[in-house]
C-alpha cells in the first residue's frame, strides 16, 4: 500500500511537470464603438488548443522513465519482502534446530546419569542382634550392610547416634554431625557388588534408656529411642576425586521397649540414599 501511493505520488509530480498550454492573450477591450464588420468577410481560424486529459499525459513518452523507475521501484520492495520472509522462515527453522539440539544434550546427559546410577554402588542397611536373648540377656544390634549396586563401593566413615523423644518426628530436621559418633570400619574398605559388613560396636538400646534415666532423672512413660546413622562411601565414577561429594545411606529405627525389636521409622531426612 505504502508503496502504491508512493507511485501515485511520483506520477502527480511528473504530470505537474507538463502543464497544459496557456490560453491565447485576449484583446483589450477599448471604448470605442466596434466597427460594422462586413458579414460577407470571413473570420480567422481560431488557433487556440484544448488542454490535454490526465490520462493523454500519463501515456506521453516523456513520462515513460517514470514509469519504468515505479516499477522497478515495486519489484525491489517484492523482492526485499520476499528476502525478508526467508530471512525469517531460516531464523525460526535455526531457532526450532538450535531448541532440539540442547532437548538432545539433555536427554544424553540424563541418559549417561541413568548409566551411572545403574552402574553405581548402594549400600543398604540393616541390622541384627549380636546376644542371645532366648538365655534372659539384653537384646543388643550391630547394623550391617550390604552393597546392592554393580560396581565396588569404598567406604570412607560410619557414623551413629541415639535420642529420647516423644515421637520419631521430634528430631531435628537434619541429622547433625555432633549428634553422632564415629563407627568402626571395616578391614576391607572396597566392598564389592553383593559383599557385607557389619560396624562395632553394637549398639545396647537398654544400657542407653538406664543412661537416660540416671542423668535427667525422670522417667520414660510416653518416651521413644531412635538410633539413627549414615554410611558415607565413594564409587569409582563421579564421586570419586578431590572435590567429589560422596554418597550417603541414612537411617533410622525406634526401639520397642515391650518387644525388645528395632522398627523403621523416622523422618525422610533420616532415611535416604544419595
Amino acid at each position: 500500500m505504502a508503496m502504491l501511493c508512493y507511485l501515485a505520488f511520483v506520477f502527480a509530480l511528473a504530470l505537474n511537470g507538463h502543464p497544459a498550454q496557456p490560453p491565447q492573450p485576449q484583446a483589450h477591450v477599448t471604448s470605442e464603438v466596434p466597427q460594422v464588420s462586413d458579414p460577407h468577410t470571413e473570420h480567422p481560424p481560431d488557433n487556440t488548443k484544448p488542454s490535454e486529459s490526465y490520462w493523454r499525459k500519463a501515456i506521453k513518452p516523456d513520462i515513460l522513465p517514470v514509469w519504468i523507475g515505479g516499477v522497478a521501484a515495486l519489484l525491489a520492495s517484492i523482492a526485499g519482502l520476499l528476502t525478508l520472509k526467508n530471512l525469517k522462515e531460516q531464523a525460526r527453522v535455526g531457532l526450532i534446530a538450535a531448541k532440539a539440539g540442547e532437548e538432545g544434550a539433555k536427554a544424553a546427559l540424563l541418559n549417561a546419569k541413568a548409566v551411572i546410577n545403574a552402574e553405581r554402588p548402594w549400600l543398604v542397611v540393616g541390622f541384627k542382634e549380636t546376644n542371645d536373648t532366648t538365655t534372659g540377656a539384653l537384646p543388643t544390634y550391630a547394623f550391617t550392610f550390604i552393597n546392592q549396586g554393580k560396581t565396588p563401593a569404598i567406604v570412607k566413615k560410619i557414623s551413629i547416634g541415639h535420642s529420647v523423644v516423644t515421637s520419631p518426628y521430634d528430631l531435628p530436621i537434619h541429622m547433625r554431625e555432633e549428634d553422632l559418633s564415629p563407627r568402626d570400619l571395616p578391614d576391607l574398605t572396597l566392598i564389592v557388588s553383593k559383599d557385607s559388613f557389619t560396624t562395632w560396636p553394637e549398639v545396647d538400646p537398654e544400657g542407653l534408656l538406664e543412661s537416660y534415666r540416671k542423668t535427667t532423672q525422670g522417667g520414660l512413660s510416653g518416651k521413644l529411642l531412635m538410633i539413627y546413622g549414615m554410611i558415607e562411601y565413594h564409587d569409582v565414577f563421579e564421586s570419586w576425586g578431590p572435590g567429589r561429594k560422596p554418597h550417603r545411606t541414612k537411617w533410622s529405627y525406634g526401639y520397642d521397649t515391650r518387644t525388645g525389636n528395632l522398627i523403621s521409622v523416622g523422618p525422610d531426612e533420616y532415611n535416604s540414599h544419595t
